[in-house]
């Protein structure tokens, strides 16, 4: 078999987003301006985003509640501003029994892709990986404890501003980074909304501005498109600048909630 570009394992979800022209607060009785459904999950998403863009991508498990359907994700979503407030309905089990059963199927590839939520998991697979002797990409949304583990040995990582604010609030980007590299990281990087995304490259700061979408209606799944579409921009060039104003791109087309609705079918038959 030959080797693809990236295998990916992380939490897949089945998102309900329900969009609301006046945000719900206690003791209100509301109707949606719009209900969407669609597969969802950090890695899941990057995943069909490079494979959206010709990359030869394979989901290895999924971390749900029982490893065959998805965790449930309820995502409240202000039709003003496109922010969102997400509902995780259970908690996903560890996959590591299943993980040990599988890894012979498993092709061989150049990268692999973790969100990093659980540590049993994430040591095993990175272990697996360096074996393997492919990279590794960490997608890391929110705090996880013991993240420093979880960090340790990656080549790529990409946080939110979120895990920056959860760690200490009066740390600037730039710090955040800093810590990323000072446990192990290659290249890091961190998301900031509105205000693009910053990387730290062989000692260098480098920022990229937001692409600003015509009309920001969603920002659900944007910062996991970002991501997916780094990884596939950084395998075809090695260019931080260039990889980051490309899934800048794709992030602001992502957040036009038209197109992706159309999408809530996108085929996952390479999940």
């Amino acid at each position: 078999m030959s080797t693809i570009h990236c295998l990916g394992f992380g939490l897949l979800t089945f998102d309900r987003l329900l969009v609301f022209d006046q945000f719900p607060q206690p003791n209100q009785k509301l109707t949606t301006k719009l209900w969407v459904e669609q597969p969802g999950g950090p890695v899941a998403v990057g995943l069909m985003t490079m494979a959206a863009l010709g990359m030869r991508v394979h989901w290895g498990l999924p971390i749900s509640r029982n490893h065959h359907t998805a965790t449930i994700q309820t995502i409240l979503v202000d039709a003003g501003s496109g922010e969102r407030t997400v509902l995780l309905h259970d908690r996903p089990a560890s996959p590591l029994h299943a993980f040990e059963s599988i890894q012979s199927k498993l092709p061989k590839a150049d990268w692999f892709y973790i969100d990093g939520r659980d540590l049993a998991f994430t040591q095993a697979f990175k272990k697996y990986a360096r074996a393997q002797g492919a990279q590794l990409f960490l997608d890391m949304g929110s705090l996880r404890p013991h993240w420093q583990e979880i960090v340790s040995g990656c080549d790529i990582v990409i946080v939110s501003d979120d895990v920056m604010r959860q760690l200490d609030a009066s740390l600037s980007p730039q710090q955040m980074l800093r810590i990323l590299f000072d446990r192990g990281a290659k290249l890091s990087g961190i998301t900031l909304g509105q205000q693009g995304s910053l990387f730290l490259a062989e000692d260098k700061y480098i920022h990229i501005p937001a692409m600003p979408a015509q009309k920001i209606v969603d920002v659900t799944n944007a910062g996991d498109v970002f991501h997916g579409a780094f990884l596939a921009a950084w395998i075809k060039t090695n260019n931080v600048e260039k990889s980051a104003q490309f899934a800048s791109r794709c992030a602001a087309w992502v957040n036009l909630l038209e197109f992706r609705a159309r999408q809530a079918d996108f085929p996952l038959a390479f999940i």
